[in-house]
């Protein structure tokens, strides 16, 4: 009896699904002493073969302020980039359903390093294990579905006096035709040594003095680029408002004595929506 069966590899580059198949904990990493760890955790009810992977990236932004990934930026790779230094133990393993695995990661620092934050994304690949195909007739054609999950999070380094400073300015309102969008835009000048991993708050107060309208962001800035929060048309009219803007490097997802450490700042700014 002939068999013939179609293997097709879909791959997913988004947590969210793969949380269905397996788990990473904790969700971004921070190295001590040149040290780190991630938990891998099989939720599946079959086998899965992980692989870890390390790769350079980090969010940047258009000219209207709206985040995509950059993984081709070689200028920043070769400043900040702990990617060729960083060796994860083991890399390649398999889970049964339910069994979990540490993965540790060490940080191989050169002396001459420089002092600063330095950061690369930790990539888990889970792969299920394929169950052996069935026998079908002659002639008959079975598929097999194989569903590649891919994780990404950030690792995150921190050496020797490591300090957030920006300069935020071109603070203003910009209307993006193509979404619809109504934009509160503003430019982000990164100019110490390390990222910035906190929140964004933001209040809008009309001419007489009263809060219109708040809104926060909880990101990470790696480079200098625009950034924005969308106006909602209901609750901020057509008209002239006073605009302040908070920087914190505080989040829930960051512990304060690992996080990078900055003064916070805060911009006030006279706009007009049209």
């Amino acid at each position: 009896m002939k068999r013939i069966y179609l293997s097709f590899v879909f791959l997913f580059a988004f947590a969210w699904l793969a949380s269905a198949q397996v788990t990473i904990s904790p969700t971004m990493l921070f190295f001590e002493n040149n040290f780190s760890s991630v938990m891998v955790i099989n939720n599946a009810g079959t086998p899965q073969d992980i692989q870890i992977e390390t790769l350079f990236g980090y969010p940047i932004s258009d000219e209207l302020g709206y985040i995509t990934m950059a993984f081709d930026d070689d200028a920043t790779e070769n400043e900040r980039s702990l990617t060729e230094i960083v060796r994860a133990f083991p890399r390649a393993f398999t889970l049964q359903p339910g069994q979990r695995q540490v993965v540790r990661l060490q940080a191989r620092a050169p002396n001459t390093m420089p002092e600063g934050g330095y950061w690369t994304r930790l990539a888990v690949v889970a792969t299920p294990q394929a169950a052996d195909i069935a026998a079908v007739e002659e002639g008959g054609v079975g598929a097999q579905l194989n569903f590649v999950f891919r994780q990404v999070i950030a690792a995150v380094y921190k050496r020797g006096n490591a300090t957030v400073e920006m300069n935020v300015d071109q603070v203003a309102f910009v209307y993006d035709a193509d979404r619809g969008n109504r934009l509160l835009r503003y430019h982000i000048d990164m100019t110490g040594n390390a990222p910035f991993l906190g929140t964004i708050s933001l209040r809008i107060l009309n001419e007489n003095g009263q809060v219109i309208h708040e809104d926060r962001s909880v990101t990470s800035v790696y480079v200098s680029g625009f950034r924005n929060f969308v106006l909602p048309e209901d609750r901020v009219p057509n008209g002239n408002y006073v605009v302040e803007l908070n920087f914190e490097a505080s989040r829930q997802d960051v512990p304060s004595a690992q996080n990078f450490p900055m003064t916070p700042v805060n911009v006030r700014q006279a706009i007009t929506v049209n």
